[in-house]
């Protein structure tokens, strides 16, 4: 049966509200074994039916290729199971962004929708490029939609992190954390969504693995640039700094 809870993403969050980030939490992560390559963990939150899963895995390209996969909203068809349509419905600069995600449900259940904030963190010195989502309220550009249940996205993180180039091939490599906690909403009983949900780590990662592998996925170069040091010495982004830094261009070169 199809995972039909699988979200994206991207790219992708400082303290909203009182959840706790699943990265940052002392709850213990249990290992659930390898399968394809992928390592899937689980973890069990204090007040809360639902579980939280990750997933680990290491995928041959580097961070400003996989950077690119994760930021192209239209193509995520191509490689999130169950997903039907993602766009990004505004984007204050390349590391804060507002997506829309409308997921495909078997019947007798209704497809579900998802509206949320991702904020990315790159590490130039450490060689990490961290995206953490979470559902906001609904936009003016995305009201809740006739015949959809608009689900909420508790906590999702996407860690990449460089590692040496494969000694065989010499290909690029990066580990990726995929983590998810998700409440689709509606009638489905708890059991049934953590049931499905924990196969979204392992689709996720596979699916990123078959898209950083075709001929037309290129890199995210502003992601290159600034790990390449083209945007001043500080060695970590965020999305304040950035819009600082790119304000600041913008009044340099008005003046120039």
């Amino acid at each position: 049966m199809k995972n039909i809870w699988i979200l994206a993403v991207l790219v992708v969050n400082p303290a909203w509200g009182s959840l706790p980030d699943l990265r940052e939490t002392s709850q213990t992560w249990i290992d659930l074994g390898v399968e394809d390559g992928v390592r899937v963990f689980r973890q069990d939150l204090p007040g809360s039916r639902l579980v939280a899963f990750r997933g680990e895995a290491v995928v041959a390209a580097d961070i400003p290729r996989l950077a690119q996969v994760l930021s192209d909203s239209p193509r995520k068809v191509e490689w999130m199971a169950a997903l039907a349509e993602a766009r990004t419905l505004h984007k204050s600069n390349l590391l804060d962004r507002i997506e829309y995600n409308h997921t495909s449900v078997p019947w007798p259940f209704q497809d579900r929708e998802f509206v949320f904030r991702a904020r990315i963190e790159i590490d130039r010195e450490a060689g990490t490029f961290t995206a953490k989502m979470r559902s906001i309220e609904s936009p003016t550009e995305a009201p809740e939609t006739s015949g959809l249940v608009r689900g909420v996205l508790e906590s999702s993180t996407i860690h990449l992190r460089s590692l040496p180039p494969d000694a065989a091939t010499g290909q690029p490599a990066t580990h990726v954390t995929v983590e998810i906690r998700a409440d689709p909403k509606g009638n489905v009983p708890k059991w049934l969504v953590n049931l499905f949900q924990r196969d979204w780590p392992r689709k996720t990662l596979l699916g990123i693995q078959r898209q950083v592998a075709k001929a037309d996925v290129g890199e995210e170069l502003e992601v290159k640039a600034f790990l390449d040091g083209k945007y001043g010495a500080d060695p970590i982004a965020t999305p304040e700094k950035l819009a600082k830094y790119l304000e600041n261009a913008t009044r340099k070169a008005s003046r120039d």
